[in-house]
């Protein structure tokens, strides 16, 4: 599959996932669409998993701080 520009032209790249709109045209013209897949794929970003593995890995103390990556 190759890469395919933004619908606008903005010279960014678009995704399926957007419309073929990058992220910052799509936000703009659907807000509130662009709200829920934000918030669907928050919670499953890499970031997110390795958080998830640090907290719930042995010997983690409650009130240990989180370490940002």
């Amino acid at each position: 599959m190759s890469p395919i520009m933004c619908k606008v032209g903005c010279g960014f790249f678009g995704t399926e996932k957007f419309d073929s709109f990058c992220s910052k045209c799509f936000k703009a013209r659907c807000p509130e669409k662009f709200q829920e897949i934000a918030s669907d794929s928050a919670s499953v970003t890499p970031r997110n998993k390795a958080l998830t593995r640090i907290v719930n890995s042995p010997g983690a103390q409650e009130d240990e701080p989180l370490h940002d990556l």
